[in-house]
């Protein structure tokens, strides 16, 4: 009929203002961002700064109030809201610290690392540090990196050899040049999301919490030994020369703070789960147990595993090879 949308002009409309509103919030955050955060920023103020009408502005407000919480309302306006982080107490001495993404590998790195510290009753701590930099799969990444932890905490018997893990969160646009699908949850098939320079952004935003905490708790000397996930060579920003530099790099600012970071030697998950197998002294309960709480899809789906992304598809192969 003559003067009514159809609905795929609708839909069009919808998108255009969910986009529109979607960049009006990151150009209001952006004014946050320079803000003393005291001072409350009015309706008015976004209105006049970036030029949309005040109901725009009000609206992108609350979203950022609701979905990214980064604001809070306040009398008088808004304020940018500081997030709130908590604080490890490194030592004098060795500090075991875990970059853990709740993967097959890194839950195993954890679990080796764990098993070792048992065995040798050393009464360490392992530190597990999550970073959140964005990634489409960062909220079912987490919950597996407390699951895991809950895991070997009951197995080893030892609610202090892993302390509680920390999550780091990165803004949202920090990597905002970069057009990976791991980025908006589309990765399918063989598409690897490698993300430009993604490991020297995160050890160097890791190392920056870790001195930090380090030296707000009076220790000036310490060494931090840091295992992850990461395989040698399984991308160009993983391999152990890498690394090396990197250490090197933090050696000349901050001498009294030694940084090593250990890389996996590049295996199959098969070769993996039979490891872990081992560990979990041989029992097959507990291995599906442990494999059944690590993910690793780049493009979860309402919490599960999408299937078509390249992590499943392996995952997927795996099944099938050891069927026939």
């Amino acid at each position: 009929m003559e003067g009514h949308k159809t609905v795929k002009e609708i839909l069009n409309s919808i998108d255009d203002d969910i986009e529109h509103i979607a960049d009006t919030a990151v150009r209001i955050w952006g004014i946050f961002q320079y803000s003393d955060r005291k001072t409350p920023v009015t309706v008015k103020d976004i209105s006049y700064i970036i030029g949309v009408p005040e109901k725009v502005a009000e609206d992108c407000l609350r979203m950022l109030e609701k979905r990214r919480k980064l604001i809070k309302k306040v009398d008088g306006g808004w304020v940018a809201e500081r997030q709130s982080l908590k604080e490890i107490k490194p030592k004098k001495g060795v500090n075991r610290i875990h970059m853990f993404s709740g993967g097959l590998d890194s839950s195993y790195s954890l679990l080796k690392e764990a098993c070792s510290i048992k065995k040798a009753m050393t009464k360490e701590t392992i530190f597990p540090m999550f970073i959140d930099y964005g990634q489409f799969a960062a909220p079912v990444e987490w919950e597996a990196t407390k699951a895991v932890v809950a895991y070997i905490r009951g197995f080893a018997g030892d609610s202090k050899l892993i302390d509680d893990p920390v999550r780091i969160s990165l803004a949202s646009d920090l990597f905002m040049w970069c057009h990976n699908v791991a980025f908006t949850g589309t990765e399918v098939g063989d598409e690897e999301p490698d993300i430009q320079n993604r490991n020297m952004v995160m050890l160097s935003v890791l190392c920056s919490y870790l001195i930090a905490c380090a030296e707000n708790g009076g220790v000036k000397t310490a060494e931090f030994k840091i295992t992850s996930g990461f395989k040698e060579k399984e991308m160009k920003d993983c391999s152990e020369s890498f690394f090396n530099g990197i250490s090197q790099l933090l050696k000349s600012y901050k001498p009294n703070m030694i940084f090593t970071f250990s890389v996996m030697k590049d295996r199959n998950r098969s070769a993996i789960k039979r490891e872990i197998k081992e560990l979990l002294h041989g029992s097959e309960v507990e291995l599906k147990k442990f494999c059944n709480i690590t993910t690793s899809c780049y493009s979860p789906k309402n919490g599960k595993a999408c299937g078509n992304c390249n992590k499943c598809k392996a995952i997927e192969s795996e099944k099938a090879s050891k069927q026939q």
